[in-house]
């Protein structure tokens, strides 16, 4: 992240506040995982509680980062060469889907539907 901080905007202008850092990368990870379009990427946000808990929302409290948001950072990333540079390599996929399948064990323990 301390990689794209200085090209990531900060707020002190007009319009909406950005998305945290944190957050809209992790969106970006999970569009590439499952190789999703911006606007998919924001319905799955919606319809997938373990990618919701992935991105770190909370849908009772605010609204899932639209997809031109998303749209917007990808040309960032794009526009300053971020996704070629060594120290912007993405999380393996392994990891995403390690954090994937143990969400959906616990969620499948706590409805007695899984008992390893």
């Amino acid at each position: 992240m301390n990689v794209l901080a200085p090209y990531y905007p900060s707020g002190g202008g007009p319009g909406r506040p950005p998305v945290s850092l944190e957050r809209i990368l992790r969106m970006y990870v999970a569009q590439q995982c499952f190789g999703l379009s911006d606007e998919g990427t924001k319905d799955a946000v919606y319809d997938s509680h373990a990618i919701r808990r992935f991105v770190g929302i909370d849908l009772n409290r605010e609204a899932a980062p639209d997809a031109t948001t998303l749209l917007k950072f990808r040309h960032l990333l794009e526009e300053h060469h971020l996704t070629e540079s060594s120290s912007m390599r993405l999380t393996p996929i392994w990891l995403i889907e390690d954090y994937f399948f143990a969400r959906a064990r616990l969620l499948m323990r706590s409805q007695g539907l899984f008992t390893l």
